[in-house]
């Protein structure tokens, strides 16, 4: 491959990793971290360090002979046979159509902010989010040049204004106030079991927001290199925490009350319309990226027929609407801390039978593998 060409499907490859990382999740941060904004970011840097642990086992995997690309229910298949495959299948589709219920729930959200604040049209917020949900589940059903090259654009469209307003509203405001601000908010005010749910749902909802493991099959298929795209998992995770952290803070300075949803508490209604615009372009872009997966999940890894596999993708988390219970950030932990563990220490499983099967399971490997799992494992029944 050309070194032009190269480049080119490097930042491809980052931009969809973007696309996937930065979603719903950045929006149910500020909450969670109000209530110890330094300790979250101790955890959101050491799930970014587990996560990024993650990405290199993914595509270890998937470089392997014989392995193949597949989402996480069909490496299972191969290594522990039909039976496991049945109960990763269902935890994953669980996980991911959850992530899908979310996404539909703030392009709902903030599509009426925007028209609000905007136009000052009013209209139901399940109406605007099942027919933007809808449109943008059409391009689940094209090609993935055609849904890569969207999300190029769209992600490098939204990381540079959720980077530069948040940074420099916090340096508006002024660091050393700023970081005072915060520090009034930490933990240590709080009882030994109040602590504890508040550890949970900061690890829960950071962990749920850095999570990208379902673009790891379409990077590979845009780029046929393990190091290269070993780099741009960590690029992309450096990003998002860098973005991320910005963005909470920012939200936390300048806003009254701190919202669920990381908007609607903010002081002036130009930040919340600013926010509410890139924020649809977020979820966007995790949105068909996440879709995509799980489109690939049905069509590929189970041979169901595409339009049928396409309805499963789009109607179950549409349908729970209908049904919502919780919070946004308790349902972000709750999807990405438990149901998204439980699907890392799947992977890690994975990589264990794959490496002993090839004699390259290592004393230290094995350490770090049994270190990382129960780190993740905590982080399961915290997230609960």
């Amino acid at each position: 491959m050309k070194p032009s060409k190269t480049a080119s499907k490097f930042i491809q490859a980052i931009a969809l990793m973007l696309g996937t990382i930065i979603g719903s999740g950045i929006f149910s941060l500020p909450y969670s971290f109000n209530k110890a904004p330094f300790l979250s970011i101790i955890i959101l840097c050491g799930s970014a360090l587990i996560l990024i642990g993650q990405y290199f086992i993914y595509l270890d995997l998937v470089f392997e002979p014989g392995i193949g690309v597949h989402q996480l229910p069909g490496i299972v298949t191969k290594l522990f046979g039909k039976k496991a495959r049945l109960f990763t299948t269902i935890i994953t589709i669980i996980s991911r159509t959850g992530t899908l219920f979310l996404y539909i729930i703030l392009l709902g959200d903030f599509t009426s902010i925007l028209l609000k604040n905007l136009l000052d049209i009013e209209i139901g917020k399940a109406v605007t989010a099942l027919v933007i949900a809808f449109v943008g589940s059409l391009a689940i059903r094209k090609k993935l040049g055609f849904l890569s090259k969207i999300q190029v654009y769209l992600s490098l469209a939204l990381a540079l204004p959720l980077a530069v307003v948040s940074w420099y509203g916090i340096f508006k405001h002024g660091l050393s106030e700023s970081l005072r601000d915060l520090a009034q908010n930490e933990i240590i005010e709080m009882s030994p079991w109040d602590a504890l749910k508040a550890v949970g749902l900061i690890y829960g909802t950071g962990f749920a927001a850095l999570t990208g493991t379902s673009s790891v099959p379409s990077l590979k298929r845009i780029l046929n290199n393990e190091v290269i795209l070993r780099i741009t998992s960590v690029i992309a995770t450096i990003v998002s925490v860098f973005i991320y952290t910005g963005f909470a803070f920012f939200v936390i300075l300048n806003s009254d009350i701190v919202s669920t949803d990381g908007l609607s508490g903010l002081n002036t209604p130009w930040q919340a319309t600013i926010f509410a615009g890139v924020g649809i372009i977020c979820i966007i872009t995790s949105f068909l990226s996440l879709g995509n997966s799980l489109f690939e999940i049905y069509n590929i890894d189970h041979k169901i027929p595409a339009n049928i596999s396409w309805l499963l993708t789009i109607i179950p988390p549409a349908l729970l609407l209908l049904f919502r219970i919780g919070s946004i950030p308790e349902i972000t932990a709750l999807v990405g801390g438990t149901f998204g563990g439980i699907e890392g220490i799947i992977m890690f499983a994975c990589y264990w039978k794959e490496e002993k099967k090839i004699g390259e399971l290592t004393g230290w490997l094995k350490a770090g593998i049994i270190i990382i799992g129960t780190i993740i494992g905590i982080g399961v029944f915290l997230s609960l």
